[in-house]
């Protein structure tokens, strides 16, 4: 297996690997496992070589491998920019801090 991309995500339990690997025969498979996390190449290869076959489906997705348009994620409207109509809202930066004097 020849390893060509991986993902990983920290739990609080361990690392996990998908790992997008090509065989000797040219056929690629996405390949899930745990990583120990001490030396990336050696858990990139354990992954590749012992690890869960991953649906390809999903990984296409996950690796950015598909031609579908980019979606919002759960249906969250991106904004495009700041709408003109926004004069209650006052960035930081020129918004002014003043301290309320003390009441004695």
């Amino acid at each position: 297996m020849t390893p060509l991309r991986a993902k990983w995500f920290n739990t609080k339990t361990g690392i996990i690997g998908i790992v997008f690997a090509e065989d000797d025969f040219g056929n690629t498979d996405y390949f899930i496992g745990v990583a120990q996390g001490l030396h990336e190449p050696i858990d990139i290869a354990n992954i590749a070589n012992i690890g869960t076959l991953f649906p390809t489906e999903v990984g296409d997705l996950l690796f950015g491998a598909t031609n579908e348009p980019e979606r919002p994620i759960m249906g969250i409207p991106t904004v495009v920019e700041r709408p003109e109509d926004s004069a209650r809202v006052q960035p930081m930066e020129t918004k002014r801090r003043t301290r309320k004097p003390k009441a004695d």
